[in-house]
This record gives structure tokens, C-alpha cells and sequence, in this order.
């Protein structure tokens, strides 16, 4: 499963790709909506875990434009 984590808390950014990966999954991590968008827009991921309160916007308002760009 590939994941994608947007979360701007160093440590805890830290601790969920490590957990994940542990678990045998491929985890991409960032700390932005904005570079959440971008990796987004040249890969499709399985599952997206997402802060609601980030630095350039709020996670929950990301995810119609995360869909947007990988509908399926």
C-alpha cells in the first residue's frame, strides 16, 4: 500500500512513516498542503492521512482537491 502523510509536526511526522513502514508499506511524507498537491499531481497513493491545521491551509479543505487530482 502506498501512503501519503501531510503532517507539519516534525516528531510525529517522523513517528507515523516509521511506524508505516514497518508495517511494510511504501510511505511518502510531507509537511504541507502545497507539497501534498504537488507529489499528488506525479503519484497516486492508497491511503492519505491528514492534518486538519497546516501551516498554508487546513488538511479537510485539501481533500476535494486531493481527489481532483487522482479521482480514481
Amino acid at each position: 500500500m502506498k501512503v501519503l502523510i501531510v503532517e507539519d509536526d516534525g516528531p510525529l511526522n517522523s513517528l507515523l512513516d516509521r511506524t508505516i513502514r514497518r508495517s511494510g508499506h511504501e510511505v511518502h511524507a510531507v509537511g504541507s498542503c502545497g507539497v501534498a498537491l504537488e507529489v499528488m499531481g506525479w503519484r497516486g497513493f492508497d491511503l492519505v492521512m491528514l492534518d486538519v491545521f497546516l501551516p498554508d491551509g487546513r488538511g479537510d479543505r485539501l481533500i476535494p482537491r486531493l481527489r481532483e487530482l487522482r479521482p480514481g
